[in-house]
């Protein structure tokens, strides 16, 4: 049996294969530190592997469940909060940016860094640290009327597959 740990509390085990046995001379810490970047944070969750896979696997769901695991309910309830209430958070953050950029070119990088450690101390490790890089908000969007909005309809066809699920692919 192979196990996987993908994150705290998560395992994955595969049954029917031989252990996995590493030659000795490989070190795999760097493999085991990049993984939850490279395999579940950087994952679209799309499902497409599937599509292009012989045996049908979508690997985008056992990465939703991993991301899923690494959440408290807490985290949890400040998602659904925040999607709830979108509009809202999109104009605190439209305004919170340019006071960021204000008080980084203001106060400058030493006492930013004093101040950063002064919200983590507040805030735990939930607290965003602010970059001088950190894209300015983006303009209004246009409003457009329906109007002006007919003329561009647009045609679509969807195709449905209506074989019975054992004669498809996946």
């Amino acid at each position: 049996m192979v196990r996987l740990q993908a994150g705290p509390g998560t395992e994955l085990e595969t049954r029917n294969s031989k252990p996995a046995t590493a030659p000795a001379s490989l070190d795999y810490s760097e493999l085991e530190k990049d993984f939850p970047y490279s395999a579940i944070d950087t994952c679209a969750t799309d499902g497409l592997c599937a599509t292009a896979c012989s045996v049908c696997i979508n690997t985008g769901e056992l990465v939703k469940h991993f991301r899923r695991t690494r959440q408290t309910a807490s985290t949890q309830q400040w998602a659904a909060r925040i999607a709830t209430h979108f509009a809202a958070t999109e104009s605190v953050l439209r305004w919170s940016l340019p006071l960021g950029h204000a008080a980084h070119a203001l106060i400058g990088a030493n006492a930013d860094r004093s101040s950063w450690q002064l919200i983590k101390s507040l805030f735990g490790d939930n607290a965003l640290k602010w970059k001088p890089d950190t894209p300015h908000a983006a303009g209004p969007v246009p409003s457009t009327s329906r109007a002006g909005a007919q003329g561009r309809l647009l045609s679509v066809l969807y195709l449905a597959d209506n074989r019975p699920a054992s004669r498809r692919a996946c």
